[in-house]
């Protein structure tokens, strides 16, 4: 075989994890939230997701779920060059395995993904114990071998799976680090993922982020990915996730108790179906469900605003910023 050694180091746990998070209900969160565009809140789901493959095997058509939300979501953020590469993967996990419900458009982009022809890189992993495994892409090997690009790369001790990280491979010739931080959840990982650019520190405006120059930020593309490299910023964007959805029932509660307020007011102007006394009382009611809900949302509004300025602050931590 021919190709460059890619140096993986990986610290691993010496105590088994009392218990895994699981990864579907995580994924269903993400395919949700892809589907109605809150592709900040999908992502942020993904990255919890990531959690379960440090500690639970994975199945092939879980795997290529997991590939293809990611790469509709990139998709949706004209990421093209990533989206691409995660179609690959999802073809690489499982071939056969489409998610309907993300469209023909996706499918379309899915059907036509090659998955890549290159030089084969090795990674040597220290840190292992002789009897334990390797799984790459949810697959047991010798040894880890791949193509550059994006892969799930596991460690199994004893039948139980002990370490997964999903790495970006670089080309042959790049060094890739994976180091345990200091909770075994919530590895940090340096050289894996590509964070974005972005001169520090950030700084709140209003709804928009500036960077130190003052130039507008992406929230979505720079300063989610930046806020989700610690444990916080992924406990952050779950319960951003959580508000956003009491949020949507908030104004649900408003839009129906509006209605019927409308409703019921018309009727006891005409006086056609109700006497006047109870059309007017259930006006009153539409209008105090109404109100209900235009408080919670505007408490619930606050919250949010208070998590994005908290994501800010974690990406400014990612940055080395005070």
């Amino acid at each position: 075989m021919t190709g460059r050694v890619l140096s993986s180091l990986l610290l691993l746990s010496l105590t088994a994890r009392a218990e895994c998070p699981p990864l579907e209900p995580k994924l269903d969160d993400a395919q949700r939230d892809t589907l109605s565009f809150f592709l900040s809140d999908a992502q942020a789901s993904l990255a919890s997701a990531e959690t379960s493959f440090g500690c639970a095997s994975v199945e092939p058509a879980v795997l290529a779920r997991y590939w293809l939300i990611q790469a509709m979501i990139w998709h949706l953020q004209e990421q093209e060059g990533r989206a691409d590469a995660a179609l690959a993967a999802a073809k690489v996990a499982d071939g056969n395995t489409f998610v309907s419900d993300l469209g023909d458009e996706l499918r379309a982009l899915w059907e036509s993904a090659e998955v890549p022809v290159a030089e084969t890189v090795r990674v040597r992993v220290r840190g292992m114990k002789k009897s334990d495994g390797l799984r790459v892409d949810t697959r047991e090997m010798p040894e880890v071998v791949v193509v550059p690009g994006l892969h799930l790369v596991q460690v199994v001790r004893d039948g139980t799976v002990v370490f997964g990280r999903v790495a970006d491979v670089p080309a042959a010739g790049m060094e890739l680090v994976l180091a345990e931080g200091p909770e075994p959840e919530t590895p940090a990982v340096t050289g894996s993922i590509a964070l974005p650019a972005v001169a520090g520190p950030l700084q709140m405006k209003g709804s928009r982020v500036l960077d130190g120059a003052g130039s507008k930020v992406s929230f979505n593309d720079a300063v989610l990915p930046l806020s989700i490299v610690s444990a916080g910023g992924v406990d952050s964007w779950a319960e951003r996730r959580r508000n956003g959805r009491l949020q949507r029932v908030a104004l649900g509660t408003t839009a129906v108790g509006g209605w019927v307020t409308y409703l019921f007011s018309w009727d006891l102007l005409v006086g056609e179906n109700l006497p006047p006394g109870r059309a007017a009382g259930l006006a009153a009611g539409g209008l105090a469900v109404a109100g209900t809900g235009l408080v919670w949302e505007s408490v619930l509004l606050a919250k949010r605003r208070a998590n994005r300025k908290r994501t800010v602050e974690l990406a400014n931590l990612a940055l080395g910023a005070p």
